[in-house]
């Protein structure tokens, strides 16, 4: 049986314990408090930042709304379904205005009918006419001479003549532009400008010419034997069907281009 001191002693030891065990405890507790807290304050920033993130979102997506908005209003409205466009001359008492333009469009193209019949109306009502069609390009008089009746039993073309040229020329990639409208435009001091157009980007012809060439009337003629020289005189605008071959000049214009040196026109 213990004794009174031991007894005292074992209870020391045991108050001993449990002070120790105590104080491990709120050690052990404060420590968790500040690892909460930590984590509370990681947390309370990670809120805000995604709250600012969804704040600059919603600012983005309002602006681009915006945007959009402002890039439809630029664009052009879509096309219908049916559209019929006319160039057309206007006559009025003398008045000519060359050049215009005429679109009509409908919403289905089974509606073509109905906007020819709208045409049809505004021709009548109007009293415009269909212009003419440009008249061909004359060609040149065949000369009673015999050396001419010689070539051209012997097969003799313009193409050859224009073959010859080219060989004598600087060997340069040739272009062919496939011309059917020209105009002539006489020049100050002698000379005369025929501008060739095609009509891939415009219908019934280009707006600008694609080539031209600038010589005398009597070097024109040489180019373009097949056609009457008294055509190079004046100025004038005819129908044509013609080959245009051309190489590109050392020299460049204004804009930094190399002009077109033509080399040869042959009657297609």
């Amino acid at each position: 049986m213990a004794t009174q001191q031991e007894m005292i002693t074992a209870m020391n030891a045991l108050k001993e314990q449990l002070a120790d065990e105590r104080a491990l405890t709120e050690q052990t507790s404060s420590e968790w408090k500040a690892a909460l807290a930590t984590a509370q304050e990681e947390l309370a920033a990670f809120q805000k930042a995604a709250q600012q993130a969804a704040e600059d979102q919603a600012r983005y997506q309002e602006w681009a709304k915006g945007e959009i908005v402002k890039a439809r209003a630029a664009c052009p409205p879509a096309e219908a379904g049916c559209s019929i466009n006319v160039a057309f001359t206007i006559n009025d008492e003398g008045t000519t205005v060359t050049g215009g333009q005429l679109t009509l469009r409908a919403n289905e193209y089974e509606q073509a009918l109905d906007v020819l019949g709208c045409l049809a109306r505004l021709m009548m009502e109007r009293k415009w006419k269909v212009a003419s069609a440009p008249k061909p390009v004359p060609p040149a008089p065949v000369k009673g001479n015999k050396a001419f009746s010689i070539l051209k039993e012997a097969g003799a073309t313009p193409e050859v003549l224009a073959a010859a040229q080219q060989a004598t020329a600087h060997i340069n990639p040739v272009t062919e532009v496939k011309a059917v409208h020209i105009s002539v435009e006489p020049k100050p001091g002698g000379k005369t400008s025929v501008n060739f157009f095609g009509n891939d980007r415009k219908q019934p012809h280009n707006q600008f010419a694609d080539v031209y060439v600038t010589r005398s009337a009597e070097q024109l003629g040489q180019l373009m034997p097949f056609i009457d020289p008294t055509v190079f005189e004046q100025a004038g605008e005819y129908a044509a069907v013609l080959t245009v071959g051309y190489t590109l000049s050392d020299k460049l214009n204004t804009k930094g281009n190399p002009y077109k040196d033509v080399q040869y026109v042959r009657q297609a």
